[in-house]
């Protein structure tokens, strides 16, 4: 009986990356028309900014007072940092797929809607993305529930970006009046972990 479960449910078909509206992975869910919008364009690249610069700093162990010398032999043994890659590169393809629609949709004159097969470029951002969101939220929970003490660690703004701004920023689909409220109980929690280092 449960063999014949795992042969009806775990088929070839049932893990393509098929999407009935590709479109939605270029443009805003804010928005009502079918074009890319420019405020869009320039949100999608500077949080691929921030998402690349902060990596580099935390690659580079940008804030922390004191040397241990071993600044890039540890950085990939941490699974926050596999997490914040997966974060990085979903961010960077998502700005690439847009920045590709936005100038065929200049060029062209109006919104040419993705094909119906979804492109490769696609389907990889939307691995990378829901990886990303799981990934983000679980090592979010995981590491300030049981990793972290305010007698041990120090709060650096690398940790924070590492660890909590992450979650936040890979939360789209919440309200966006909401969002308040979220970076609110953030900063309070952040002035409570502060630790003279």
């Amino acid at each position: 009986m449960v063999n014949e479960l795992w042969k009806r449910e775990f088929r070839p078909h049932f893990f393509r990356v098929e999407h009935h509206k590709p479109h939605q992975f270029v443009l805003c869910q804010w928005q009502s028309q079918e074009e890319v919008h420019i405020g869009y364009f320039f949100y999608r690249w500077f949080m691929a900014a921030v998402f690349l610069i902060s990596m580099i700093c935390s690659i580079c162990d940008v804030g922390r007072s004191a040397d241990f010398g071993i600044k890039y032999k540890k950085w990939a043994i941490y699974l926050t940092n596999w997490g914040y890659t997966i974060c990085t590169l979903q961010a960077i393809l998502g700005a690439s797929l847009i920045t590709q629609q936005f100038l065929q949709q200049k060029r062209q004159g109006k919104y040419i809607p993705v094909r119906k097969r979804l492109p490769i470029g696609y389907q990889l951002y939307w691995v990378f993305h829901t990886i990303a969101v799981v990934l983000a939220l679980g090592i979010t929970v995981v590491y300030w529930a049981t990793v972290y003490s305010p007698a041990v660690h120090c709060v650096v703004w690398v940790l924070f970006l590492l660890r909590r701004w992450v979650a936040v920023a890979m939360n789209k689909k919440s309200d966006p009046e909401a969002s308040g409220d979220i970076c609110q109980a953030t900063s309070t929690s952040i002035q409570m972990d502060v630790v003279e280092c």
